[in-house]
């Protein structure tokens, strides 16, 4: 019915970017992580704007004129800068925020009701930072020039990218669950769809102007909540490691299940798919 695929649509893994935004403005104990990010953020924004507007957008129109219409090429200069100014935030916080990142998911999960499992801070900040961080980086780099093409090409630069950067969202999850480096890809891989499009609709906000200093944070919350709804059976994976993400009754096909289980289980979007 119109009214199920609406409750899909809700419960699909790029609308959980989107989720984030909400959940952070509707909870406020979780301001208090931001408030200094966020002015450190704005004051980094800001400048790197000046910088790039005064140093970066006349030689890369000029560049760009010989070789197509002289509007276009200013267009599409201001549109690099544009991008170029939300990498380098996207790029400041992962270095400098990546334990207030940490924290926020963490807080998310514990206001959800989710259990955590207590880890090594040192250990998972060394992995997250020298691994999944440096693969991200360098394939944002390869692929920024895309961002030339106008529209299409910044809708290329978040699909290549966003598998990783969906995957890497949930590292933290992962290691949670006691899943190796091997583990992680093997089941990010198997679930390829969803992590690509949470991972596309993060990017894309987090390079949106001004917005991109709150999305920047708020991606993390979206994480946490999708975590949060696998962890408790509202959604299910494509493919499932039932020694990591083991089905409860509500998941099960022929299982006897309470009304309200019943109740959840068509508001996942993967339902006829894990069957």
């Amino acid at each position: 019915t119109f009214f199920g695929l609406i409750q899909s649509l809700k419960m699909a893994a790029g609308m959980y970017p989107l989720k984030g935004i909400f959940f952070f403005f509707t909870h406020p104990s979780l301001w208090c992580y931001v408030i200094c990010p966020l002015i450190i953020a704005l004051i980094f924004l800001i400048l790197s704007l000046g910088l790039l507007f005064g140093l970066a957008l006349v030689p890369q129109a000029n560049a760009l004129m010989p070789h197509m219409p002289e509007w276009a090429a200013w267009l599409i200069s201001v549109l690099l800068v544009l991008c170029e100014s939300g990498a380098s935030v996207i790029l400041l916080c992962a270095i400098l925020f990546n334990q207030i990142e940490e924290k926020l998911f963490e807080k998310t999960l514990e206001l959800k009701k989710v259990e955590l499992k207590e880890m090594d801070e040192c250990c998972r900040s060394m992995r997250s930072n020298c691994l999944m961080l440096g693969f991200q980086f360098l394939l944002y780099i390869f692929t920024f020039p895309l961002n030339v093409i106008p529209v299409l090409g910044t809708i290329l630069f978040c699909l290549i990218n966003g598998w990783l950067t969906g995957w890497g969202y949930h590292e933290e999850w992962f290691e949670m669950k006691g899943m190796d480096f091997r583990q992680q890809y093997v089941h990010a891989k198997d679930n390829k769809r969803d992590y690509l499009h949470f991972g596309a609709i993060s990017i894309f906000l987090s390079l949106l102007p001004l917005v991109n200093i709150f999305c920047i944070f708020t991606n993390w919350i979206g994480a946490a909540l999708w975590a949060a709804d696998i962890d408790q059976d509202k959604v299910a994976f494509v493919t499932r490691n039932p020694d990591m993400f083991p089905l409860r009754k509500s998941l099960i096909p022929n299982s006897p299940t309470s009304p309200q289980e019943i109740a959840i289980k068509p508001s996942s979007p993967y339902a006829s798919r894990s069957q």
